[in-house]
């Protein structure tokens, strides 16, 4: 039953298109990997762990609707070069650090499903050997594959909002990184509110799509506040692209707020009045911290220590310490680039202290 259910979710999902781009965003029902890949280091050496098809159908920590980060680059029209991934990935980073910083105040259902969606998994193995977008013929991988990060599994709302922000880092037009963000979320909430539920689906799967639904939900809500508040000011529109993408993070996870079924509406009408304020979403009560944190499936040093080699070529490659990669996080990849600031460093290290 468990093979049956892997092979439908493999085959189940859509292709969101944008112009200019061969390459679509996959969004599919992505069933996520239960532990981290394990590698063991002997000598100079790298001991990889058996993958028997019985490991590969283990029991997993649920599933979610998204993308892998392999499709999200490509749809953002990044090249698969080393120095292009890195650099998308650092954008990637600093992205959602605000999000990690925040995620475990929230309350309710969804909280645990958002978390998920937030780069803490990756796919579980017996389904992206499936996936057309995640094979790789082995004279042509990827530095991403190569790392063991092609397959790390990102939520609809956060590859969305994700993929749009590395276009709009990487030099492309404002407003049209701005259409494409409207056409796409517009779309893919289309895709969720509609998406076929097969008979026996397993309760968490349904709750983590309703989730997800909710996410985009009050993301594209509050596009149309920051939208507002742009023409009110008269902002640039790199100004107004820039405060679209912070509230849209905001809302989508809101700090200290209650987020499940019950409680949408209110945060929905919250939204569709006025604009995003932090005070909004204050902490009510102090919550337990989420044993998974956000970009956990991220190894540190791989894509942050600008100092690594193409050659470290092993699909689960692992940071060999985290003292490394805080240490690289305060380099940048270009030389030309602004550094991480302290305070953006200190988050990652937060986020990424579990590997």
């Amino acid at each position: 039953m468990e093979r049956v259910r892997i092979q439908q979710a493999a085959f189940e999902g859509y292709a969101l298109e944008r112009a200019g781009c061969a390459k679509p965003l996959h969004l599919r029902r992505l069933v996520l990997s239960s532990g981290q890949r394990q590698r063991r280091s002997k000598g100079s050496g790298i001991v990889k762990r058996t993958n028997t098809k019985a490991s590969r159908l283990k029991d997993s920590v649920g599933a979610i609707f998204g993308s892998t980060l392999k499709s999200i680059l490509e749809f953002s029209g990044v090249a698969p070069s080393k120095r292009a991934t890195l650099q998308a990935l650092r954008h990637l980073a600093q992205f959602l650090a605000p999000v990690g910083s925040g995620v475990g105040s929230i309350r309710g259902d969804d909280r645990v499903h958002l978390a998920n969606g937030l780069a803490s998994h990756h796919v579980i193995t017996a389904q992206r050997l499936r996936l057309p977008e995640s094979r790789e013929p082995q004279h042509e991988r990827s530095w991403l594959g190569r790392n063991g990060c092609k397959d790390v599994a990102l939520g609809a709302t956060a590859a969305t909002l994700c993929a749009h922000y590395i276009m709009s880092m990487s030099g492309s037009d404002a407003q049209a990184v701005a259409q494409g963000l409207d056409r796409c979320s517009r779309r893919a909430s289309e895709l969720l509110d509609g998406w076929p539920v097969h008979e026996g689906a397993e309760d968490r799967q349904c709750d983590a799509l309703h989730a997800e639904a909710r996410a985009l939900g009050r993301a594209r809500a509050a596009a149309g506040a920051a939208a507002a508040m742009a023409a009110s000011q008269n902002l640039s529109r790199e100004a107004a692209l820039q405060l679209q993408f912070d509230w849209m993070r905001r809302a989508a996870w809101p700090r200290g707020a209650s987020c499940d079924g019950a409680s949408h509406h209110a945060l929905m009408s919250a939204l569709n009045v006025g604009p995003v304020d932090d005070t909004e979403f204050s902490p009510v009560n102090r919550v337990a911290p989420l044993s998974t944190l956000p970009l956990g499936a991220l190894p540190a040093a791989a894509w942050l220590d600008s100092g690594a080699s193409d050659a470290s070529s092993s699909d689960d490659s692992r940071s060999n310490s985290l003292a490394s990669s805080a240490s690289s996080l305060g380099s940048s990849v270009d030389d030309e680039e602004k550094p991480l600031t302290p305070e953006e460093a200190g988050i990652m290290c937060t986020m990424l202290g579990r590997l």
